[in-house]
Formats: C-alpha cells, structure tokens, sequence
C-alpha cells in the first residue's frame, strides 16, 4: 500500500500520482499513538520523523524538509492548532493534518487555520491515505 495518489481521475480520467516516499513528521504527546501513527506511514513507505510536542516538532521542522505534518491538536507546551500556523508561516506549501479525538465532531468543516485536513483519532491508514490525496499536492507533469 502506497499513500498516493488514485490512477483514477474525476470522471475516470488518468490523474498524476505522487510518487512515494513523502517525507513526514508525526507530532503527538501520547507516545502509543504517536508510534501507531509513525507504524502506519512507515509501512507506506514513507519517511518519519517523530516528535512529542509541538515544540519538539517545530525545532524538527527548522533543521528538516518535510511533505507532511501530521499532528495532535491537543498537547503541552503548543498545541497543533499553533504549530500549524507557525509551520504554514515558515512554509505554506507544507501541507498539514490534525489527528485529535475530536475530528469527528470537527467534520462539518471546521478547520483550524493553517489545517489542510481533520482525522479523528485511530484513523485508519484508508482515512489517513485519502486525506494525504486530498491534501498532498501532485508535482506538474514533466513534458
């Protein structure tokens, strides 16, 4: 299983994929979560690299290049809600997921500034690798 993007378009026409690996940044204070969470993107073929707050998590991002933040809403120190703006801030093209055990109640809409997409939490790798479609963005096509 890859978190890429469907061969199959709107309407059935072809869509480019994004080929894997992205290169991933985990964010979560609860460390089983945060090690199912790297678990699951790593068996994508993904690289990981963890952190336990958004603090932690910031300090990555300045030394790092990253694809994709996928963070808790809920954590000490700075919650994801501000790691998303100060992310987008650094790198607006970073795409971005809140993971939070209230993603369910937040799906009428509701995102945080800075969010490209809201999961509850113990998604699933389907629900996760749909949000990853929907928010990663597929590079041009090289002609």
């Amino acid at each position: 299983m890859e978190l890429t993007r469907s061969a199959e378009g709107v309407n059935g026409q072809a869509a480019p994929s994004r080929p894997a690996p992205l290169r991933v940044l985990i964010v979560d204070d609860d460390p089983q979560v945060r090690q199912i969470t790297e678990a699951l993107v790593r068996a994508e073929g993904h690289t990981v690299t963890a952190a336990s707050d958004g603090v932690e998590a910031l300090a990555a991002f300045e030394t790092g290049t990253f694809d994709l933040v996928v963070t808790d809403r809920a954590m000490p120190r700075m919650g994801g809600d501000q790691l998303a703006v100060a992310i987008k801030g650094r790198s607006p093209t970073t795409s971005i997921i809140l993971l939070t055990g209230f993603g369910d109640l937040m799906d009428a809409g509701e995102k945080p500034p800075g969010v490209d997409a809201v999961l509850g939490k113990q998604a699933t790798i389907s629900r996760l690798r749909d949000a990853v479609t929907r928010v990663v963005p597929v590079p041009a096509a090289v002609t």
